[in-house]
């Protein structure tokens, strides 16, 4: 949870030199406290971002002088919104529930997924796919690109990975291994969880990992998941990305963000206290 809080940066990544820029691109209000979540990008370029200090996304285009977060859309029935996946060319799907983000905790039975789609130009067309009643902490989310409408979404304290059909809005709990639990009294296991050909990358915040399992086409395990590697010390591992080389750039607790290459090398970004300032999780 919380991939980018309150402070929305834009990492411009060189990968050769393992060096970037960190640039501002937007910073809420200091009235009141907004949380994103996750953010997706739009081919056009454009930045969705979900809040889970309220049930809405925003947009914003990060290409602008002057860029500004525009409201696009407040959900009904949840707080909170967590993960956000393209599943179709411009057309999303949201995690929408009830959280406590002081006791880092989801409401049981209150989550569901909804499309948000972006093709036409007047205003998103927003349904509501499926209620997943048996999930207790909805967070990340990823498309499976090589099965099409097929999501997975994680769930941070059941320790597993729901999957569901964004057509038929069918689901059922695809991966369970106790690699994905939470452990001791922090709640949320599983966290991040991204897609890169056959193969599911995923964090776990509590267990303090980095792994993979090779999947199926139904999003089902094929084997025992491997441990790719650790945070840095004092770090606690979040959200991702990965790169059109496999790369993910994973945002640690409470201002890093790391590079674990394709081939499972770590590379310890700099610490900036100031633009990569959190919460913690």
């Amino acid at each position: 949870m919380h991939q980018n809080i309150i402070l929305l940066v834009w990492l411009l990544l060189v990968a050769k030199s393992h060096t970037y820029t960190v640039k501002q691109i937007y910073q809420f209000s200091s009235c009141r406290f907004t949380d994103i979540e996750n953010v997706a990008a739009r081919a056009n370029g454009q930045l969705l971002l979900n809040l889970i200090t309220e049930p809405s996304t925003y947009y914003i285009d990060p290409t602008k002088t002057h860029a500004t977060a525009q409201h696009l859309y407040t959900f009904p029935n949840g707080t909170s919104l967590t993960g956000i996946a393209e599943y179709a060319p411009d057309v999303f799907a949201v995690v929408v529930g009830n959280y406590n983000v002081a006791k880092k905790a989801g409401v049981p039975g209150s989550f569901a997924i909804w499309s948000l789609d972006m093709r036409s130009p007047a205003a998103p067309i927003v349904n509501k796919i499926a209620a997943i009643p048996g999930a207790h902490a909805l967070n990340g989310m990823t498309a499976v690109k090589d099965s099409p409408g097929l999501l997975l979404i994680a769930d941070s304290a059941l320790g597993l990975v729901w999957s569901l059909n964004a057509t038929s809005g069918s689901y059922q709990k695809a991966i369970q291994d106790p690699i994905l639990g939470p452990s001791g009294s922090f709640p949320l296991g599983i966290n991040g969880l991204h897609v890169h050909k056959n193969t599911l990358y995923f964090t776990n915040s509590a267990q303090g990992l980095f792994g993979k399992f090779v999947i199926t086409d139904a999003g089902n395990a094929i084997g025992n998941a491997t441990k790719i590697t650790t945070p840095p010390t004092g770090n606690i591992y979040d959200d991702f990305a990965l790169d059109w080389q496999g790369n993910a750039w994973i945002t640690n607790h409470p201002n890093l963000v790391t590079e674990v290459t394709a081939g499972g090398e770590q590379i310890r970004s700099e610490e900036h206290t100031s633009e990569l300032q959190s919460p913690p999780l």
